[in-house]
């Protein structure tokens, strides 16, 4: 497996979306797919072009002008489980990160709310402890 495959489909949401839908399904034709995602024909149908290339999918009937299905190939399983992997791993980073970043802006919140704490505020903002985000520290005063 190439890691350039499976950064490539980290890097199109668009490409990712067809590689599962076709993992979840038989073989689909691109009109089938633009409705399973939501998104336009065209779009798919080049998409499909550039993951066949890297042969993540194949055309089972590549002699048709109409109607061409598409499936998933052994390489573009492979791949599109790493992505699961790596997607797993960032979810639960972002989620944490989220978490802090709200539990201090609850902090920052009530502080700003707080009338007692602007004498304190200000002794630190004077001594230059603080020097950063000092406009909003100030904003309910």
């Amino acid at each position: 497996m190439k890691w350039n495959d499976v950064s490539y489909l980290l890097g199109s949401p668009t490409s990712l979306k067809i590689l599962k839908c076709l993992d979840a399904e038989s073989p689909l034709a691109p009109l089938q797919i633009a409705k399973e995602i939501d998104v336009a024909q065209s779009n798919v149908s080049t998409k499909l072009g550039h993951m066949a290339k890297r042969k993540l999918v194949e055309c089972i009937n590549p002699d048709a002008h109409k109607w061409r299905l598409y499936k998933i190939s052994k390489k573009g399983r492979i791949v599109l489980k790493e992505t699961k992997k790596i997607g797993k791993g960032r979810a639960a980073r972002v989620t944490g990160l989220v978490g802090i970043i709200a539990v201090f802006s609850g902090l920052f919140l009530n502080l700003i709310a707080n009338p007692t704490v602007y004498p304190l505020l200000d002794a630190m903002f004077a001594t230059g402890a603080v020097t950063s985000m000092g406009s909003l520290a100030f904003i309910g005063k």
